[in-house]
């Protein structure tokens, strides 16, 4: 008697001769319930594959509800106590060793205070925020410039239309200054540490950035 859902081989159904109808009829029956059951079995089946992917897309769509709940993507860094550069002027000098977040926490932008990078996890526009208060040595008769840019360490290139010139009037000691750039994170930056460096101008000296602050925040929610 089969014990499987599986279809008896007409090799082994007996003829109808020899008082073999009866056996004959019952493996007939059961072929029929057999043919019947494999077909329930196939539609589970595959039903079961369906719920397998509902629920996946269900999980995805609960990641983008929380995303969506987080808002835009934010970070940033500050520092506020002396960063001395000394003698400035052409060469580009990294700005690092921030002390705290800007904000308590960040979402979707990694930050890096002893490196002062930021890191961003998904694509899209961005506002990005900087401000800087640095003093030098007052030893020069006329205005004088610095320039500060955002710098892709990781692709070894300066990040397009994201450089802003600090001017420093005659005979002053010092100068606050700030600037907003809007930049569009490819998809290719995703991952890349992004930083801010401060020089391509005239000489300063012994200047020192009293403060300064790095933040970024995402002009849409980045899903």
């Amino acid at each position: 008697m089969p014990t499987s859902i599986t279809r008896i081989p007409s090799t082994r159904v007996p003829l109808m001769d020899g008082g073999g109808s009866v056996e004959r009829s019952w493996y007939l029956f059961w072929n029929q319930i057999a043919d019947i059951l494999i077909a329930i079995d196939a539609q589970v089946t595959a039903l079961e594959a369906r719920v397998t992917t509902l629920e996946a897309r269900v999980t995805t769509l609960e990641a983008r509800v929380t995303t969506l709940e987080a808002g835009p993507a934010y970070g940033g860094m500050r520092r506020t106590l002396d960063f001395i550069i000394g003698n400035l002027g052409a060469a580009y000098v990294p700005l690092n060793n921030y002390g705290t977040l800007t904000n308590d926490t960040t979402h979707q932008i990694t930050t890096d205070l002893a490196a002062g990078t930021l890191v961003f996890t998904k694509p899209g526009p961005y506002q990005i925020s900087i401000n800087l208060e640095m003093t030098f040595t007052s030893d020069n008769n006329s205005s004088r410039s610095t320039t500060v840019r955002m710098y892709d360490v990781t692709g070894v290139v300066a990040i397009p239309n994201a450089a802003q010139k600090m001017y420093a009037g005659a005979y002053t000691a010092g100068f606050t200054s700030g600037a907003t750039f809007f930049v569009t994170v490819a998809p290719a930056m995703v991952g890349h540490a992004i930083r801010l460096e401060i020089g391509n101008g005239d000489a300063f000296t012994t200047a020192t950035i009293r403060q300064m602050s790095f933040a970024a925040t995402s002009l849409k929610t980045l899903i």
